[in-house]
């Protein structure tokens, strides 16, 4: 878990408030804003850009959008970038990828400019938003990321595919109950039913569970966490079902369950409208919907942070900044980008409001599968089930880019030897964290 220091930051008024965060204190001049964004941020930065030249006029914007066309590119991008910012360089504001970047190493790096005093100064109410969520960019009291989007750990199946396998909700309380429930479906012969359509998303698994294997205060890895070698055992007996369909998009993953191929589906890949809402709604259409959580060691729930920014901490516009971070977080601002919301907000009240606004709305192809020739309502009261999840959040995380889980594959994938193949995987984090 993260200490929180209780102390607030000195607010320093120089004209503007400085941040505290800085290496060395940068003149603040306040004269114009440079960001960064990602596509699937664009459309947001965008309306917040017209709203921003409406009440600072006097102000140059300049936005720069990252657009690589594979992987490849976008890691010589983001590594170019994190050099250029680490440098004291780079935008003013950009997004931060957890996709290409160590986050919480960041965060420790005082490369992230401290905005709480602007927050503090501006009598910010947090109030409104998923404050578990919003703390995973805090660090020592300082807020270094500012989280926009997020996503929740909620399985969907079905009440017929529960019954078949003989699962028992009861017994999920916590993540070594979720654990042994699944383990019996991958042990029994008889069952014919993969645990996931997608295996390799629990890959993630530690994060989920809130295990906590890295302590990036001091650099070091614990390969004795509780959870830890219970969860790998589990991960690779999990690896060896895996169907094999990628596919992210349609009504693969409700066909996959009512065809009786997988218990169940992990929407968060996909969205809230074509994940969770599209999927739940014709699995409840055909039979009755059901949604299990996987909670975290402690019988909480971890969120995984998506759309994130920071600011850069000897940016001299730090003020220009807060001013558009202030926008991204307005509720006028999620309203408008409501349409274009894929992923859980942090500002609760814009969840329930994409749902009124796309409960029926869904993109559906009815020759898809000869049973699901028509979709009803989800349900409001299945809506507020799992707005009822996000209430039970007490965590979030970045994804974990010590290179430890990548270190295991040999053990999870290909049979190789556990305490040969964590010596390996113990041996990269350490030359990870190091670096």
């Amino acid at each position: 878990m993260r200490k929180f220091c209780c102390a607030i930051a000195v607010i320093v008024l120089c004209g503007a408030v400085l941040c505290s965060c800085q290496l060395q204190e940068v003149r603040q001049t306040n004269e114009t804003l440079e960001i960064c964004s990602t596509s699937s941020t664009d459309f947001r930065f965008q309306a917040a850009l017209k709203q921003y030249q409406e009440l600072y006029p006097d102000v140059t914007v300049q936005i720069t959008s990252e657009s690589n066309p594979d992987i490849e590119s976008s890691q010589a991008y983001y590594t170019k970038l994190a050099s250029e910012i680490m440098g004291g360089k780079g935008p003013d504001l950009f997004v931060v990828n957890d996709s290409f970047w160590n986050v919480e190493k960041m965060m420790r790096q005082d490369i992230f400019a401290d905005m709480q005093p602007y927050f503090d100064a501006d009598a910010f109410d947090w109030e409104p938003y998923n404050t578990a969520v919003m703390e995973a960019g805090v660090w020592e009291g300082k807020r270094y990321v500012i989280p926009l989007t997020y996503s929740i750990p909620v399985l969907i199946t079905t009440q017929k595919a529960i019954d078949e396998t003989g699962f028992d909700v009861g017994n999920c309380g916590d993540f070594y109950g979720f654990m042994e429930e699944t383990q019996k479906i991958m042990d029994d012969p008889n069952q014919t039913r993969a645990v996931f359509r997608q295996s390799w998303t629990m890959k993630w698994f530690p994060q989920i569970a809130g295990i906590s294997y890295i302590d990036y205060d001091n650099l070091l890895i614990d390969p004795t966490a509780p959870g830890l070698a219970e969860g790998l055992a589990w991960c690779r007996d999990n690896f060896a079902e895996d169907l094999g369909d990628y596919n992210l998009y349609d009504l693969y993953a409700a066909a996959s369950i009512w065809d009786g191929h997988a218990l169940f589906e992990y929407p968060f890949s996909y969205g809230l409208k074509n994940g969770f809402m599209l999927n739940y709604a014709v699995l409840d259409t055909v039979d009755t919907g059901v949604m299990v959580p996987i909670r975290n060691l402690e019988g909480g729930i971890n969120a995984r942070v998506l759309d994130a920014v920071a600011v850069r901490a000897n940016s001299p516009n730090l003020q220009n900044a807060y001013n558009f971070l202030k926008i991204l977080l307005s509720p006028s601002l999620h309203t408008e980008c409501v349409g274009n919301q894929t992923d859980l907000s942090v500002l609760n009240e814009a969840n329930w409001d994409y749902y009124r606004r796309h409960a029926e709305g869904y993109d559906f192809i009815q020759s898809y599968h000869e049973d699901f020739t028509s979709v009803d309502t989800i349900p409001e009261s299945a809506m507020a089930e799992y707005m009822g999840y996000t209430e039970e959040v007490d965590g979030a995380y970045f994804l974990d880019r010590s290179g430890f889980i990548s270190a295991m594959f040999p053990y999870l994938y290909e049979g190789a030897p556990y305490e040969e193949t964590l010596t390996e995987a113990v041996a990269e984090v350490e030359k990870n964290l190091s670096e």
